[in-house]
C-alpha cells in the first residue's frame, strides 16, 4: 500500500515526513511532527495546503471529510497555537451566572440582539446587532467560492460548508469571544439561513443544523467552537460553570427515544406449534400457505421477539423460512408499519437518486468524484455519451449517500471501510456457503451487524443477499439494489436489531425522510438533515444530473 508524504513547515524550518498507510494517519503525523520539530500537539494546528484551490483547509481531527482530504498527503503549514485570534484573560473570571432561557428567548426574532453579553464585548455593539453573513462572506477571501457555488446549485458542498462554517465561526469569536451565549449562538444560526435559505433543514426549527437549541452536541457551529476552543491556552479552556447553569445544559440534551410496542393478543401454543412446523416443513412450491401460517403466527412472534430478545439464529431456528422466502420480509414489516412497506421502492428512484447524484458530482471529495466517475465512465463508450441505466444510478446514488452520512462511531471509520459495513461484493460463481466459511475463518470480525453480498459485476451486481449472523437471507432472485437495501432495513425491525454504527446517520436517514417511521421527537443526525435539505434545494432548481 501507499505510503503518504507531507511537506511540513513550521516558522522557519521544513521537513519531509512519510506515513505508512497502515497506521493511524493523523495521530502517526502528530506523533512525527512533534518529534521532528520538538513540539507539542497543543502548540499548533495543522493547515492542509489545496493546490487547484490554492487556499489552506484547518484539519479537524473531528471531522471525516478532513481526515480523508489528509490521506493525499501534500504540504502541511503548522500555524503557531499564538497566532491565533486572542481571548481576554478576563473571560474565565468575569463570566457571569446566565439565567434559565425560556421559550421566549429561543423563538426571538433575527433582528433581536441577544440580551447577555459576556464582559469584554459591549452590548450596543452595532456589529453584533447586524452580524450580516452575506457581507461577511463576501468580505472573506475565500467567500466568492461560497457565493459561486451555492448561487449555481442552490446549495453547498460539504467541503464548502466547512468553509462557510470556519468563516462565521471566526468572525463570531471576533464578536461574542469563544463562549457565546445560547441566544448569541441562535441568532448567528438564524442570519446563516437568513443569508442562504436552501441551508437550512426541513424541520420546525429550519437553522437547528447550525445550532441546535435541545441539543448542540453535534451540530456544525458548536463543533467548530468547540475544535477552535482547542488552540487556547489551558487556562482558557474551560469556563467555569454554576451547578444551575450544568443543569440547564443537562436538561437541553435529547435522550434517546426508544420505540415502544403493546403486547399483542396470541393464538393459542397449540396452534401456534402446528403452524411453525407446517412453515418448516413445506415446500417452496407452497409459498402462499407458508405465507399464511406466519401471518397467522405474527402476534405470538412479536410478542416473543420484544420480549426475550432472542438471537438472530434463535429467530431463525425457530423461523427458518425467513431465509428462503423473501416475501416474508414484506409481509412482517408491512404488519408492523402499514403505511410505510413500499416507500424505499416507489420514491427511491424518483425522489432521492437524482438529487444524491448530483451532490455527489459536485463534491471535491476524492472518493466521491472517483464513484462519479466511476458511475459516469463506462469500460467501452464509442460515441462518447453514456446514460447509466437506473438501476445502475440507484446502486451508486446508495454508495454515495453512504459516503455523504458519514457517522461517529466511537471509532475512526474511513469512507471505503463505511461502504464495508454496507456492501461487499464476490464475482460470478462466488458460492455463497463458502464465502460464509470464510467469513467465519476470520480471526476478527469486522462487521458485527448484517451488511449486503452481492454476486456479479462489481459495478452491478446480478444477485443480493443479506448476511447477517454468519447467514445468508436471499433478497430477490434479480439485480435490484433497491429491493435488496429495503429487505436489509426491514430486517433491523423484524429481528429488533441496532444499526451499525457505522451507518447510523445513513440509516437515520432512511428511516426519516424515505421510510417516515422516525418517533416523534427523536434526535434525527445532523449530517441526515444536511443531506435532506440539499437534495430539496438541488430539485427545487430542476437540476438534471
Amino acid at each position: 500500500m501507499a505510503a503518504h508524504n507531507f511537506c511540513v513547515s513550521y516558522g522557519q524550518r521544513t521537513k519531509l515526513l512519510t506515513v505508512s498507510a497502515d497506521q493511524e494517519l493523523l495521530q502517526t503525523l502528530k506523533s512525527k511532527i512533534n518529534l521532528k520539530f520538538s513540539v507539542d500537539s497543543s502548540d499548533y494546528t495543522i493547515k492542509l495546503k489545496l493546490e487547484q484551490f490554492q487556499s489552506d483547509v484547518d484539519i479537524d481531527q473531528e471531522d471525516p471529510d478532513d481526515l480523508e482530504l489528509l490521506k493525499n498527503g501534500g504540504s502541511i503549514l503548522l500555524e503557531k497555537v499564538g497566532d491565533c485570534a486572542s481571548i481576554s484573560s478576563d473571560v474565565q473570571n468575569q463570566c457571569p451566572e446566565r439565567s434559565t432561557p425560556d421559550k421566549a428567548n429561543i423563538q426571538e426574532s433575527l433582528d433581536s440582539p441577544a440580551s447577555q453579553r459576556l464582559p469584554d464585548k459591549p452590548a450596543t455593539s452595532s456589529k453584533a446587532k447586524v452580524f450580516d453573513v452575506r457581507d461577511i462572506v463576501r468580505n472573506h477571501p475565500r467567500g466568492g467560492r461560497i457565493e459561486d457555488e451555492y448561487s449555481k446549485n442552490n446549495t453547498i458542498t460539504s467541503e464548502t460548508r466547512h468553509l462557510l462554517t470556519s468563516i462565521v465561526a471566526s468572525e463570531m469569536v471576533k464578536v461574542f469571544t469563544y463562549y457565546p451565549s445560547r441566544e448569541e449562538k441562535i441568532m448567528l444560526a438564524k442570519r446563516i439561513i437568513a443569508a442562504y435559505p436552501s441551508l437550512g433543514s426541513n424541520s420546525k426549527c429550519p437553522y437547528d443544523i447550525w445550532f441546535d437549541p435541545t441539543d448542540a452536541t453535534r451540530v456544525y457551529l458548536s463543533t467548530k467552537l468547540n475544535t477552535m476552543r482547542r488552540s487556547l491556552p489551558r487556562e482558557h479552556q474551560q469556563r467555569p460553570r454554576t451547578g444551575k447553569y450544568k443543569g440547564i445544559i443537562k436538561a437541553q440534551k435529547k435522550e434517546s427515544i426508544k420505540r415502544t410496542y403493546d403486547h399483542l393478543q396470541e393464538i393459542s401454543t397449540e396452534e401456534e406449534e402446528e403452524l411453525i412446523l407446517f412453515s418448516k416443513r413445506a415446500t417452496a412450491d407452497g409459498r402462499d400457505e407458508i405465507i399464511l401460517a406466519m401471518d397467522k403466527t405474527f402476534q405470538n412472534r412479536r410478542n416473543w421477539i420484544f420480549n426475550t430478545t432472542p438471537g438472530v439464529m434463535d429467530i431463525l431456528e425457530r423461523y427458518p423460512r425467513f431465509r428462503d422466502t423473501p416475501a416474508l420480509a414484506q409481509l412482517e414489516f408491512k404488519l408492523l408499519f402499514p403505511d410505510a412497506t413500499s416507500k424505499l421502492i416507489s420514491t427511491w428512484e424518483t425522489r432521492f437518486v437524482q438529487g444524491i447524484l448530483h451532490i455527489a458530482k459536485i463534491s471535491r471529495l476524492p472518493k466521491i468524484k472517483a464513484l462519479m466517475e466511476d458511475l459516469y465512465s463506462p469500460a467501452s463508450n464509442n460515441d462518447g455519451q453514456y446514460t447509466p441505466s437506473d438501476g445502475k444510478r440507484s446502486l451508486y446514488a446508495f454508495l454515495a449517500a453512504v459516503y455523504l452520512l458519514p457517522s461517529n462511531s466511537g471509532k475512526r471509520t474511513s469512507l471505503t471501510d463505511a461502504v464495508q459495513y454496507f456492501l461487499v461484493t464476490k464475482p460470478h460463481g462466488t458460492s455463497v456457503a463458502s464465502f460464509l466459511e470464510d467469513e467465519q475463518r476470520q480471526p476478527v470480525q469486522k462487521r458485527t451487524q448484517h451488511y449486503l453480498l452481492g454476486v456479479g459485476n462489481k459495478r452491478s451486481p446480478s444477485q443480493f443477499f443479506v448476511i447477517i449472523d454468519k447467514q445468508a437471507i436471499q433478497c430477490s432472485t434479480g439485480p435490484d439494489i433497491t429491493q435488496a437495501v429495503d429487505v436489509m432495513f426491514k430486517l433491523h425491525y423484524i429481528f429488533n436489531l441496532h444499526y451499525a454504527a457505522e451507518l447510523k446517520s445513513f440509516y437515520a436517514f432512511l428511516e426519516h425522510y424515505v421510510y417516515g417511521i422516525g418517533i416523534a421527537g427523536s434526535a434525527i443526525p445532523v449530517r441526515a438533515k444536511d443531506l435532506m435539505s440539499n437534495i430539496t434545494a438541488v430539485s427545487s432548481k430542476e437540476v438534471v444530473s
